[in-house]
């Protein structure tokens, strides 16, 4: 019993940094990307009164509460916050209509900081104006 203990106590150990910086971590838009802070809310209405015309009954998103948090400026991606602490990543297509299997193509994350580290630095870091 002894050593089971240990085990959890080790595990929630290892697992405590992690957990502690996804509580911390804050994300600050840098172009390409523009904070929905920065927009208009007509601009942000826009935004996701196109996504709901473009999801189909069966995407990933369709019963997802989500929330604008960014746009790429140099393509049609948008960055939404999920009410589990996701992130998707959506690029519409602007057809203003119900798109087929497999669009609007999206991309979801963990958090914050797992789409910073997998998407957000490296769009950062290639950005040419």
């Amino acid at each position: 019993m002894g050593h089971k203990k240990v085990c959890l106590e080790r595990h929630r150990a290892e697992n405590l940094g992690s957990d502690l910086n996804n509580l911390t971590f804050e994300l600050k838009f840098i172009e390409p990307y523009w904070s929905a802070n920065q927009m208009e809310e007509k601009s942000i209405q826009m935004l996701m009164n196109e996504l709901k015309l473009e999801l189909p009954k069966d995407h990933m998103l369709c019963n997802e509460n989500a929330k604008l948090i960014a746009r790429k400026t140099n393509n049609d991606d948008i960055v939404l916050e999920l009410e589990d602490k996701r992130i998707a990543v959506v690029h519409l297509t602007w057809k203003s209509k119900k798109e087929i299997d497999g669009y609007p193509i999206t991309r979801i994350y963990k958090n914050k900081a797992d789409f910073w580290n997998k998407e957000m630095k490296l769009d950062v870091l290639n950005f040419k104006e």
